[in-house]
């Protein structure tokens, strides 16, 4: 819910707020590290950033991308497991970061936000499951409809051709045919290499004739 996160950044315990540190990132700046020790939980108040996978044969794949009012970090410090995702700055993001043993004292002692950070995880494992079953069940065409969808429900105005061929290790031949297509048929316009939806309920209807 938009303004929650803030709703608890204003509310927490005086000890814990006095440990938070606001800081700014530039575009292309990396904020959490794959493989880092987890030390930080990064609260997004402004920007967008890239959440992206790189594998051990170079491939650089896109999870997903954050905009405001976004936790990320959470899953590595309550798993004590190494950041699994590098998290870059596409734009310039200012972010609040809580360290490690100030975020596990927060959820001890306020069990409003502890819950809150369980419906966060609860909706990105429920998104990743539907990213799963999206890649192995679905053709190109619905695949490339559920990417900009999806970006459109975290809320980002737009998505860049090169997010979607990381995003579904796609080559760009293929893309460039997927996004003729569907400018075509009236769900997106794309101009040098920015592609937004032209309607939500027709993209949704579209994606429904699937199955």
């Amino acid at each position: 819910m938009p303004g929650e996160l803030q709703h608890y950044l204003a509310t927490c315990p005086s000890v814990i707020r006095n440990t938070l540190l606001a800081e700014e990132y530039p575009a292309g700046a990396f904020m959490l590290v794959q493989g880092d020790a987890p030390r930080y939980v990064f609260i997004l108040t402004g920007g967008e950033a890239s959440v992206y996978l790189l594998t051990s044969n170079g491939i650089r794949y896109l999870e997903c991308i954050y905009a405001d009012d976004e936790l990320f970090g959470e899953v590595e410090v309550l798993n004590n497991q190494p950041v699994l995702c590098n998290v870059v700055a596409r734009s310039v993001c200012r972010v609040i970061r809580v360290e490690k043993a100030a975020f596990l004292s927060w959820i001890q002692s306020d069990p409003a936000f502890a819950l809150y950070v369980s419906r966060e995880l609860a909706g990105k494992f429920y998104l990743a499951c539907q990213t799963s079953v999206t890649h192995i069940a679905y053709p190109l065409r619905y695949r490339v409809l559920f990417f900009v969808w999806q970006a459109a429900q975290q809320g980002n105005s737009y998505i860049r051709k090169e997010d979607v061929i990381a995003g579904l290790g796609s080559n760009e031949r293929s893309i460039n045919r997927m996004i003729k297509d569907l400018q075509e048929d009236g769900l997106i316009e794309y101009d040098q290499g920015i592609i937004r939806i032209l309607s939500k309920e027709e993209v949704i209807k579209a994606m429904s004739s699937y199955g």
